[in-house]
């Protein structure tokens, strides 16, 4: 298997929210996402796929769009298979509620 990413600039609305994103992400999360990014600035990027779609940092995104930020760095993933988003979207959500 030959694991392909790539880090790049793109516009925020073309990144796509999973539609089966069942994390709620509710106003204070976001304004302490902002905060964040305020204060430290925009460190770990986004995660999509090959088709944009997040694999994780949803509420990223949200943030950055309530500070009207137009593009953002990503890192886009082109190796992992449905099952395999489905195991890091999964992982990703628990270990970050740890």
């Amino acid at each position: 298997m030959e694991i392909q990413k790539q880090t790049l600039t793109l516009k925020l609305k073309d990144l796509k929210a999973y539609k089966r994103n069942n994390k709620i992400h509710k106003d204070e999360d976001i304004n302490e996402v902002i905060k964040s990014i305020q204060k430290n600035w925009y460190i770990a990027p986004i995660i999509v796929d090959e088709e944009n779609i997040i694999l994780a940092w949803h509420g990223r995104k949200l943030a950055l769009q309530k500070m009207w930020y137009k593009e953002i760095e990503v890192v886009k993933v082109f190796w992992l298979s449905e099952e395999q988003k489905k195991d890091y979207r999964i992982r990703d959500n628990t270990t970050a509620l740890l």
